[in-house]
């Protein structure tokens, strides 16, 4: 008997004692320690919102709030599935949530947020109509530049500045004979006027001018066009280009052999 009072106090000597809730001190539910808040509570307790933690990104985007609203709060550093994260309780962001919208009951936080999310839905579908019709004005001028540019022997660079920014309508005040007139311009200069060669020229004259303490009185670009013309074009652009001439001629049907009318004697 005296063996099995000795086995008996020393079971009970190392016996833990049981983890209760510091929230509700129910010793009938289980508690766990909650690593984030370093803190002993049961299932229950820690659904409450003093207890329920939140991340600083779904805080901000759930209950639409800034940096600015958060920024005094009291806040946990913790580790979560995508590193180290910001966390809030629930009840302070509630708190900052009520105050930022004039809210005074805890009831209406959800109708509030319903009342929110339908007005970012509708400027998303607003901006998403923008974008689309945007989209269509795009393809419209782009279409019109095509058929603009092909019934001059011209196709629509995708190397070219000018007639991107006419296709994406960030060159409103020139008009599109102007863009198809200079379309044509560059291909007369670099395919008959030997444009590279004389953008060689010019930018080794404007060396010599910057090297003389002199500034040029023009762009390599325009002195290159100004020489091109003068070699080998007169001086100017023609009133019809070679290219069309060409599919003019090569168009043009040929002239049918009149038979002679005598008939040859024999």
């Amino acid at each position: 008997m005296e063996t099995i009072n000795k086995t008996k106090s020393k079971t009970n000597s190392k016996s833990k004692p049981k983890a209760v809730c510091c929230h509700c001190k129910d010793i009938e539910k289980k508690a766990k320690h909650r690593l984030k808040i370093n803190i002993l509570l049961c299932d229950d307790c820690k659904k409450l919102d003093k207890y329920n933690l939140l991340t600083k990104t779904y805080a901000k985007t759930t209950y639409f709030l800034e940096d600015e609203d958060i920024q005094n709060l009291n806040f946990i550093k913790a580790k979560s599935t995508y590193g180290m994260s910001t966390y809030f309780t629930l009840e302070d962001i509630k708190n900052i949530f009520c105050n930022k919208y004039a809210i005074d009951n805890n009831n209406e936080i959800e109708n509030k947020i319903k009342e929110l999310n339908d007005i970012k839905e509708k400027i998303q579908e607003e901006k998403k109509s923008k974008r689309m019709s945007k989209n269509d004005k795009n393809i419209m001028r782009r279409e019109k530049l095509f058929n603009a540019l092909h019934k001059v022997g011209l196709v629509l660079r995708d190397d070219s500045k000018l007639c991107e920014n006419y296709i994406n309508g960030e060159t409103k005040k020139i008009k599109i004979k102007d863009i198809v007139k200079r379309m044509c311009q560059m291909k007369y200069l670099f395919e008959y006027c030997h444009m590279d060669e004389c953008k060689q020229k010019a930018l080794e004259e404007q060396r010599e001018t910057l090297e003389a303490w002199y500034f040029p009185d023009c762009y390599v670009f325009d002195e290159a066009e100004r020489m091109a013309l003068n070699e080998y074009s007169y001086g100017e652009y023609p009133e019809i280009y070679p290219w069309i001439i060409q599919e003019q001629t090569h168009d043009k049907p040929n002239k049918p052999v009149k038979k002679s009318k005598n008939k040859n004697k024999i």
